[in-house]
């Protein structure tokens, strides 16, 4: 992500927050004022000490300045990381409508075959193409009951699913 320096919108809408105005026109005057007072003054030691406070001011003014100038910039990164999430979210919630999507259609195709192997196998069961031998029972018999078990797990997908879309029946 590469940021640029503060838009110039940005800037204005800080540089003119009645603080920073404040803040601006007293280090403004407090430069002037102290420049002046040391260039006017004939004594040379107070020359030197006001001399002396006026570079300090100014070097506020520039740390003040400087962090206006970073505060804008810090402004601009969150404002853009913020439109970044926003992005990232409307892709999340398409995802997870097409995730919602998925598992209805997966399980719809899935139960059909299923309800199908669990049919046929209660009818072989119950004796409908003629009685099975104890080791077909056996067999059969298991296969019903993990087929319904399985037909039980995606009867829940599509609840879960249903929940999900919002539809309750």
């Amino acid at each position: 992500m590469k940021i640029a320096l503060p838009d110039i919108k940005l800037f204005l809408k800080n540089i003119f927050s009645p603080v920073y105005i404040l803040a601006g026109i007293f280090f403004i005057v407090a430069n002037i004022v102290l420049i002046q007072n040391a260039l006017a003054t004939r004594n040379i030691f107070l020359m030197i000490a006001q001399g002396i406070i006026a570079a300090v001011v100014v070097s506020f003014s520039f740390i003040f300045f400087f962090v206006l100038y970073k505060a804008i910039r810090e402004e601009k990164t969150i404002l853009v990381l913020e439109e970044e999430i926003k992005e990232s979210q409307e892709k999340l919630d398409i995802m997870d409508e097409q995730k919602i999507e998925f598992i209805s259609i997966a399980s719809h195709q899935l139960r059909t075959p299923l309800t199908i192997i669990k049919g046929y196998a209660s009818m072989i069961l119950e004796g409908t193409f003629g009685m099975p031998t104890d080791r077909v029972r056996d067999v059969v018999t298991l296969l019903s009951t993990f087929s319904g078990k399985i037909v039980d797990l995606v009867d829940e997908l599509l609840t879960v699913s249903r929940l999900e879309q919002g539809r309750t029946a």
